[in-house]
């Protein structure tokens, strides 16, 4: 593939990427609006600078030694799968690798994911007067998640890795609940905004890289975890020693 072909291909994917930001978010709130796109903008641009340097770059890294990896991914099923009326977004990751050794490598990860409710309607009974009573409410949960991360290379050369880890860490929850509209009966719902953090963990049971740009390429694992079912997604590798064997 010429360069002016891989260039068209990254820039379509960084389209592709902002019109799913846009699909997702369209009930969020601003300030989520404005995270996740801060998120997606962050990986544009380097997908970007990617694109700018691959010509001078073109020489392969292996994974071994001092190769470091950054990436971005993102989890299926989606959090919200199946729910209907919900809306949301994630596990969204992006993260940083650092090969020890041929073999190994430990890296840090950073996991994002947001669904919001539909409209609930909450109906009662005037004791008073007789009357019905309808209030209206929704609520919405963060998951920030910060894990560090253990991978055992099955195989390995300079275009492709098979391997398997472990990544351990916290999760950040946050939670809200509005109340949109107050028909009067809303002594029996409390708008609430809670917060809390716990142990989160994820398994990869395989994972597959390849490298079809030069030191980009993409990644395909299969796991159990805070991160989904199936992970996608692309990385980009750098540092190292090109000069290593297959």
């Amino acid at each position: 593939m010429s360069y002016l072909s891989f260039c068209v291909y990254i820039h379509l994917l960084v389209f592709v990427l902002i019109k799913v930001l846009v699909i997702f978010t369209a009930n969020f709130t601003q300030n989520k609006l404005i995270k996740m796109k801060t998120i997606f903008l962050s990986i544009a641009v380097a997908l970007l600078s990617v694109t700018a340097n691959a010509q001078n770059k073109s020489t392969e890294i292996p994974f071994d030694k001092g190769t470091m990896s950054i990436f971005a991914g993102y989890g299926l099923p989606n959090v919200v799968n199946n729910l209907d009326g919900y809306t949301g977004i994630g596990p969204l990751e992006i993260g940083y690798q650092y090969h020890l050794s041929k073999k190994v490598s430990i890296g840090l990860i950073y996991t994002y994911s947001h669904f919001s409710s539909p409209t609930f309607t909450f109906t009662d009974i005037d004791a008073n007067t007789g009357n019905t009573l309808t209030s209206e409410y929704a609520y919405d949960v963060t998951y920030t998640t910060f894990l560090a991360r253990f991978d055992y290379f099955w195989k390995n050369s300079k275009k492709s890795a098979i391997y398997s880890g472990l990544a351990v860490g916290y999760v950040d929850v946050s939670s809200n609940m509005a109340i949109l509209t107050d028909g009067g009966n809303t002594t029996s719902i409390v708008a609430f905004s809670a917060a809390s953090s716990s142990v989160a963990f994820h398994l990869t049971a395989i994972g597959i890289k390849y490298k079809a740009f030069g030191n980009l390429g993409g990644f395909a694992e299969l796991g159990y975890g805070c991160n989904g079912i199936v992970n996608l997604g692309l990385q980009y590798s750098f540092g190292g020693n090109s000069k290593s064997k297959k």
